[in-house]
C-alpha cells in the first residue's frame, strides 16, 4: 500500500514511522514531503493508496491544505494527523471529504486501523467503482443496444410517417381525383382534387359507402364489382369497353375514367380507385370525329385528298376523297404502279420523271397532270407533296392530290369568255377599265381601251395624263370637273366627250365610273367603261335627218289630202257662208223697215255670226292639218270625238259618190294618250282610201271602235269596195306602193308609222264579200303614257 505523508516535523515523521511498523512487512510503502506543494506535485506525478496530511505545513495552514489536496490527490483517502484535539474542526474536515481526523500521539492503533480502514475502504470503493463501471458498461452497452433499436424503431417510424407524408404529398399533388376504401367499400382516404371533382367535403365522405359518388343507375350492381375486384386484386382499369359516369353532389354526372389498384397496409389491403374527369377529353374526341368528319367533307366538297408516301418502304397512305379521285376501291393497296396505272398515257413519262426527281433530290414535288378513268373519261389533278425525314433517315412525302377538272374546265370556259368579252367589246367599241382616285393611276386597261384611244398595248399603262390629254379642249374641264365631283360625292357617273386621237380623229366617248368602297367606307378604285359613240353620234344626227325630212314628208302628205278635198272643203265653206249672208240680208231688211225690228234683225244677226263661226271652225281644222309648224303634243284624246270631227269633214266627200257613213262607236271606250292631229291625219288617211275604192260604187263606209281583249282601244274603217289585190296585199305598208293613179304611196306607211310610235299596231284584213277592212289599236292612256316616254327617250 502507498502512502504519502505530508510532515514537516521530522520528529513527528519519526514517531509516524514507528506507529506503523505494526503493520506487516511490505504492506506499506511509505514517502514522506514536508511541504504542501511537494506533496501536490508529487500526487500529479504518481499514484498513492492513502495521504497523511498535517494541516500545518510551512506553506499552508488549516482547512485551505485539506482542500488543496483533496484537488491534487483526485479520490485518494486523505487521513488528517494534527496536533489539536479540536472536534469543530474534526468534523469540518471530515465534511470537507478527510476519510478520518487523527490527534498525533494520542492511539497508534487508531492510526493503523485508519490507514487499513482507508485501504480497505479505498479497495472497496474501487471494487464498488469497479462494479458500477462493469454495470455501467452494461448499462452503457444495454443502453446503446436499446438506443440502437430505439433509433431503428425511430427511423422506422420517420420511415413510415415520411412514407406517409409521401403518400400524402403525392395524394394530394396527383391531377387526379383518388378515393381509398376498404373492403367493406367504405373510403378511408380522398385527396383534395376528388373534393373538387365530387363538390364534397373530406368529411363528409370519410366512413361512407364508395357507392355515394356512382350515379343511382349503377350502384346496384357496384358492391358485386368491387368484390369481384378484390378477389382479384391487382391494378387494372375500371369498366373497360363501357362509359363510366360520376355523380356529383348537385346531382349532374360527367363522364369519367377509373383506375384500381390494391396497397398492402398494416391495417390490411386497401383500394386505391383513381378517378379522372374525362368531360373534355369527350368533347375533344367529339371536336376531332367532328374535325375529322369536316376534314372529310371538305375533302369531299373541294375534291383534295390527301397522301402519305415512304419511299423506302414503298408504303403509301390515301385518303378516302383520294381512293374516290382515282375511282379505286378503299380496300385496294395504293401502289406508285396503281398511280401509273391511273395516269393518262401521255403523261406517264413525265409524272415518272417527276416522281424519280423528288425521290433523289428529297424535294418537295408539285406537278399537274391527267387520269384516264375506267370509263374514259379524263381528268386533271395537281399533286403537291412535301418531303421530310424521320428520325431513322427515311423520306416521306405528306401531300394532296387536288382533282381540278372543273377547274380546268372553268379556266377554259374564262379564256373563252374573256375572247368573247374581247371580241364583244371590240365589236360594241366597248372598253373597261379600274382607276385608283387616290394613287390617281390606272389599275387596268382592257384592249378595247387601247383601241378606243389609239394606242399600242403595252404590259406598262399609260398614265391617268396621258389619256386626259386626248381629251378635246373643248370639254376637258367640263369633263373633268364632272368626273371630280361625282367622286367628291361618292356616287357613280356618267360623262360624254370628245377625244383626238395622234393623227386628228375626233371620237365621241360615253364614259360610265363605278366607285367601289372598301368595307370600312373607304373608296379603294372607281371601274368603268369607255364606249366609242362615233357612229352613234353620227346615226343620231342621220336619224334627225330622216326624221325631219319624213316630218316634211307627212306635211306633204297633209297638203295633198287637202287637194283631194279640195271640191268638198269649198262646199264645205260654202255652205255656212252662204248662210252668213242670207241671215245678213235678213238682218238688214228688218232694219230697213219703216218701223225696224230690232228683236227679228237682232236674231238674223246672230245666226250669221254662229254661221261665219262654224266656217272658221272647219278652216281651224283645215290648218291643223297642213300647218307645217304646229307642234307635236300628246294628251288625253277622245276618240269618239276625232271620228266626228272627221265625219264633219269627210261627209260631203262621201256624198258625192253615193257613199254613206255608219258608225258604231262604243259607248265606254276610255280616252287614249295621243297627238290629236296625227290621229286625225290616220283617220283621214283611211276613211279617204274607203272613199275611193267605192267611187265607182257607192256603198257604205262603217266606223267602228271597241275595247279588246288586251284593253286596248281598237278602231276600224271597213268599205264594200274592189278589196285588196291578193297579190298585192303584203305590200301596201311599203313606202311608194300605191295602188291609185295619182296617189303617192305614203299615205298607209305614215298612217303605220305614226300608229306604231303611239305603241298600237295598224293591219289590213279582207272582208268576208267586198271590201276591206282597216284596223288600228292605241294603248291604254299607262300603256300610252310609256310609249310616250320610249318616244321621246328614243328621239333624244
Amino acid at each position: 500500500m502507498k502512502t504519502l505523508l505530508v510532515e514537516d516535523n521530522p520528529a513527528d515523521v519519526r514517531l509516524i514511522r514507528e506507529m506503523l511498523k505494526e503493520l506487516p512487512a511490505g504492506t506499506l510503502q511509505l514517502q514522506q514531503v514536508g511541504r504542501l506543494d511537494s506533496a501536490m506535485e508529487l500526487l500529479r506525478q504518481e499514484p498513492f493508496d492513502v495521504v497523511l496530511l498535517d494541516l500545518g505545513l510551512p506553506d499552508a495552514q488549516g482547512m485551505e491544505t485539506l482542500t488543496l489536496i483533496q484537488k491534487a490527490s483526485r479520490s485518494v483517502p486523505i487521513v488528517v494527523l494534527t496536533g489539536r484535539d479540536d472536534e469543530c474542526l474534526a468534523w469540518e474536515a471530515l465534511r470537507t471529504g478527510a476519510q478520518d481526523y487523527l490527534v498525533k500521539g494520542r492511539s497508534d492503533s487508531q492510526l493503523v486501523r485508519a490507514i487499513r480502514y482507508a485501504v480497505e475502504r479505498k479497495q472497496a470503493e474501487e471494487e464498488v467503482r469497479r462494479l458500477n463501471a462493469e454495470l455501467e458498461q452494461r448499462v452503457i452497452e444495454r443502453t446503446a443496444q436499446l438506443q440502437t433499436t430505439n433509433q431503428e424503431l425511430l427511423k422506422e417510424i420517420a420511415d413510415r410517417k415520411q412514407a406517409e407524408q409521401k403518400f400524402h404529398g403525392l395524394l394530394e399533388s396527383a391531377p387526379d381525383a383518388v378515393a381509398v376504401v376498404n373492403r367493406k367499400g367504405e373510403i378511408v382516404l380522398v385527396n383534395v382534387q376528388l373534393e373538387k371533382l365530387f363538390g364534397y367535403q373530406r368529411r363528409e365522405l370519410l366512413g361512407r359507402e364508395i357507392e355515394i359518388l356512382v350515379p343511382e343507375r349503377f350502384r346496384g350492381k357496384h358492391p358485386e364489382h368491387r368484390t369481384a375486384f378484390a378477389a382479384d386484386a391487382r391494378t387494372r382499369p375500371m369498366g373497360s369497353g363501357l362509359e363510366l359516369y360520376g355523380l356529383h353532389k348537385d346531382g349532374h354526372e360527367f363522364p369519367v375514367e377509373v383506375s384500381l389498384s390494391q396497397l398492402e397496409t398494416h391495417d390490411g389491403v386497401l383500394i386505391s380507385s383513381t378517378i379522372r374527369d374525362i368531360t373534355d377529353r369527350k368533347r375533344a374526341e367529339e371536336a376531332l370525329r367532328r374535325s375529322e368528319a369536316y376534314l372529310a367533307e371538305g375533302q369531299r366538297v373541294s375534291h383534295t385528298g390527301s397522301f402519305g408516301w415512304n419511299v423506302q418502304t414503298g408504303d403509301i397512305r390515301w385518303s378516302e376523297e383520294t381512293f374516290r379521285i382515282f375511282q379505286c376501291d378503299p380496300s385496294v393497296m395504293p401502289t406508285v404502279e396503281l398511280v401509273l396505272q391511273r395516269t393518262h398515257p401521255e403523261d406517264v413519262t413525265f409524272v415518272k420523271q417527276e416522281i424519280e426527281r423528288a425521290s433523289q433530290d428529297r424535294k418537295d414535288l408539285g406537278f399537274e397532270h391527267r387520269l384516264l378513268m375506267p370509263d374514259g373519261s379524263v381528268k386533271h389533278v395537281r399533286v403537291a407533296g412535301h418531303a421530310q425525314t424521320d428520325n431513322s433517315g427515311e423520306l416521306e412525302f405528306v401531300g394532296a392530290v387536288t382533282d381540278i377538272t372543273g377547274a380546268k374546265r372553268a379556266e377554259e370556259a374564262l379564256r373563252r369568255s374573256e375572247a368573247y368579252l374581247a371580241e364583244s367589246q371590240r365589236l360594241t367599241h366597248t372598253g373597261s377599265w379600274a382607276w385608283n382616285p387616290v394613287a390617281d393611276r390606272m389599275i387596268y386597261l382592257s384592249e378595247e381601251m387601247f383601241r378606243i384611244f389609239g394606242l399600242d398595248p403595252q404590259p406598262i399603262l399609260p398614265s391617268v395624263a396621258e389619256l386626259r390629254k386626248r381629251i378635246h379642249p373643248e370639254d376637258h374641264d367640263r369633263a373633268l370637273k364632272d368626273v371630280s365631283q361625282a367622286v367628291y360625292d361618292r356616287r357613280d357617273y356618267a360623262v360624254e366627250f370628245r377625244i383626238i386621237l395622234r393623227d386628228g380623229t375626233v371620237k365621241h366617248i360615253q364614259v360610265l365610273g363605278h366607285l367601289v368602297f372598301d368595307a370600312s367606307g373607304e373608296l379603294i378604285e372607281v371601274v368603268g367603261t369607255h364606249v366609242d359613240v362615233t357612229e352613234r353620234k353620227r346615226a343620231e344626227e342621220e336619224r334627225e335627218r330622216l326624221r325631219q325630212l319624213e316630218a316634211d314628208l307627212v306635211h306633204v302628205n297633209r297638203v295633198s289630202m287637202l287637194g283631194e278635198l279640195a271640191a268638198s272643203l269649198s262646199h264645205e265653206l260654202k255652205q255656212p257662208i252662204a248662210a252668213a249672208i242670207i241671215n245678213a240680208d235678213t238682218c238688214l231688211r228688218w232694219l230697213a223697215r219703216a218701223e225696224p225690228d230690232a228683236q227679228e234683225a237682232r236674231e238674223a244677226a246672230t245666226m250669221a255670226v254662229q254661221d261665219v263661226n262654224r266656217a272658221a271652225e272647219v278652216i281651224d281644222r283645215l290648218r291643223s292639218l297642213y300647218t307645217k309648224s304646229a307642234a307635236a303634243e300628246r294628251e288625253l284624246v277622245d276618240v269618239k270625238e276625232v271620228v266626228r270631227e272627221m265625219i264633219v269633214l269627210l261627209r260631203n266627200e262621201a256624198n258625192r259618190y253615193s257613199i254613206s257613213i255608219r258608225l258604231d262607236l262604243a259607248a265606254d271606250l276610255p280616252k287614249v294618250t295621243a297627238d290629236r292631229v296625227q290621229l286625225q291625219q290616220v283617220l283621214m288617211n283611211l276613211m279617204l282610201n274607203a272613199i275611193e275604192a267605192m267611187k265607182e260604187t257607192g256603198g257604205v263606209l262603217t266606223v267602228k271602235s271597241e275595247v279588246d281583249s288586251d284593253g286596248r282601244v281598237r278602231i276600224s274603217v271597213s268599205d264594200g269596195g274592189v278589196g285588196l289585190p291578193t297579190e298585192k296585199a303584203d305590200h301596201i305598208f311599203n313606202a311608194f306602193f300605191t295602188t291609185k293613179p295619182q296617189g303617192s304611196g305614203m299615205g298607209l306607211a305614215i298612217s303605220r308609222s305614226i300608229v306604231e310610235s303611239h305603241g298600237g299596231r295598224l293591219w289590213a284584213t279582207p272582208n268576208e264579200g267586198r271590201g276591206v277592212t282597216f284596223q288600228f289599236t292605241l294603248p291604254s292612256p299607262a300603256e300610252g303614257a310609256r310609249a310616250t316616254a320610249a318616244g321621246t327617250t328614243g328621239k333624244g
